[in-house]
């Protein structure tokens, strides 16, 4: 039965991927601020957030480029939301180990 039409599962689609974004935006929150402190200890707070600002730019710019022309055509969603959240949980790992 749909309730304003929308099903049930839609309704739990909509929630699961609602708490899969906040989960990844949690993750890369958490993500840059450890990658800053790594950085500022090889050079200067200023020039870490400068750098780091521009990182991210970049970075958002080919990830996004990336995901749409190329691998959502030749994977499909999922897999590729499996190969970004793979890369996510490495690129994390990185980050804890180093800050050690």
């Amino acid at each position: 039965h749909t309730i304003a039409g929308t099903s049930f599962g839609g309704r739990v689609a909509g929630a699961l991927l609602l708490a899969l974004n906040a989960a990844g935006g949690f993750l890369v929150g958490a993500e840059f601020p450890l990658a800053a402190r790594l950085f500022a200890r090889l050079r200067g707070v200023v020039e870490s957030a400068g750098a780091m600002y521009a990182a991210d730019l970049v970075g958002a710019f080919l990830g996004a480029l990336l995901f749409s022309v190329a691998l959502l055509p030749a994977l499909g969603l999922v897999q590729t939301c499996w190969l970004v959240a793979i890369l996510k949980v490495g690129t994390l790992a990185l980050v804890a180990l180093a800050r050690r």
